[in-house]
């Protein structure tokens, strides 16, 4: 997924923001409260219509936006060489959440439960997953100095996304395992190889038999046909 263009409206300390995304590694600086974490949190908020942390959805608007304010985000992104577009905002004073994303700026799906299951499928990645594979929090990247080795390992792979391959390759070493079990408990219901190879002669023997049954089948019913044929040729013959 390459982001493309962030816009805010309302969004906690944002009025109205813009921001575009190039090409390359990005960095975004700034002091204490400046709102970078805001920036990484609206991301999350277009893509799953929640926040980092569950909680009121007052928190989300502006504090000097009123209620008649919309609060609104509009990210853009590329998936696999295709342009998307999803805006989520919250509307009248009792927040009533709405979403809609485009597709090459077609729109695709509208509701925010809807577009929150249509962001899934397409990326394949759930909010937690986006959270422990994409998303990392400074106080996160800060501890790293301080952490020991092995923890700093475990953190490193995480912020990464390497844990998910370990995940997806237990899962694989599990399902080997009981498919291991599955042919161990059905062994005594196979056949050795001397009972296949038995079979498997009987079933060439009994197909040849077959085979010579339908073939002399086949020549009867040609005789049968001659005869009839010779039959009714003499009973012409008689009438004449």
């Amino acid at each position: 997924m390459n982001l493309l263009k962030l816009h805010l409206e309302n969004f906690k300390r944002y009025t109205s923001f813009d921001i575009e995304f190039g090409e390359g590694l990005i960095g975004i600086i700034g002091k204490n409260g400046s709102g970078k974490s805001t920036l990484f949190e609206a991301i999350l908020f277009a893509l799953y219509g929640e926040a980092k942390k569950r909680g009121s959805k007052d928190l989300l608007r502006n504090a000097s936006a009123s209620e008649k304010d919309a609060v609104l985000v509009e990210l853009e992104f590329e998936f696999e060489g295709t342009a998307y577009r999803v805006v989520r905002e919250f509307r009248g004073k009792t927040l009533s959440a709405n979403a809609k994303l485009y597709k090459n700026e077609e729109l695709t799906t509208s509701g925010a439960k809807e577009v929150t299951t249509a962001i899934i499928k397409l990326t394949k990645m759930s909010k937690e997953a986006f959270l422990h594979t994409l998303f990392a929090s400074q106080k996160e990247l800060t501890s790293l100095s301080t952490l020991k080795n092995e923890d700093r390992k475990k953190m490193i792979r995480r912020l990464l996304g390497l844990e998910k391959i370990d995940f997806v390759e237990n899962e694989l070493i599990e399902k080997s395992r009981e498919l291991k079990r599955d042919i161990a408990a059905s062994a005594e219901f196979l056949l050795g190889e001397e009972e296949l190879k038995s079979k498997t002669a009987l079933i060439k023997e009994t197909t040849a038999i077959k085979q010579a049954f339908e073939k002399e089948v086949k020549t009867k019913s040609t005789e049968l046909e001659t005869t009839k044929k010779q039959e009714l040729h003499v009973r012409q013959e008689l009438e004449v």
